[in-house]
């Protein structure tokens, strides 16, 4: 997909960061999909921060 182009797929990269310390949990998610000339752009984008209190 990155290389050669979509070529007429529906390609896309999804990808799941996720940091936790037992008690809370922070993550990152991304979706990309093609665009025009090659380019890729945000479907989706999810940020889950959890702040300790105390």
């Amino acid at each position: 997909m990155l290389h050669d182009g979509a070529k007429g797929t529906a390609a896309r990269i999804e990808l799941r960061v996720k940091a936790e310390d037992g008690r809370l949990g922070n993550a990152y998610e991304a979706v990309l999909v093609p665009a025009a000339q090659g380019e890729l752009v945000f479907e989706r984008e999810v940020v889950e921060f959890h702040d300790s209190i105390g």
